[in-house]
């Protein structure tokens, strides 16, 4: 995936997806060239890990 499309799964814009991946709160990413791509896998696994959080903190 793209970080357009992660952003576009997540409601938010591409620079807040390349934050997260600079502070390393994000999904991880691969460099491919000058593109950072995301696997599926790693982007849903990250969203199931941030709504178990988030279940646990409410």
């Amino acid at each position: 995936m793209t970080t357009e499309e992660v952003a576009k799964l997540c409601r938010t814009s591409a620079g807040t997806v390349r934050y997260w991946r600079h502070h390393g709160t994000g999904p991880r990413g691969l460099q491919v060239g000058k593109r950072t791509l995301y696997a599926k896998s790693e982007v849903h696994s990250w969203l199931e890990s941030k709504v178990l959080q988030e279940a646990e903190a409410g």
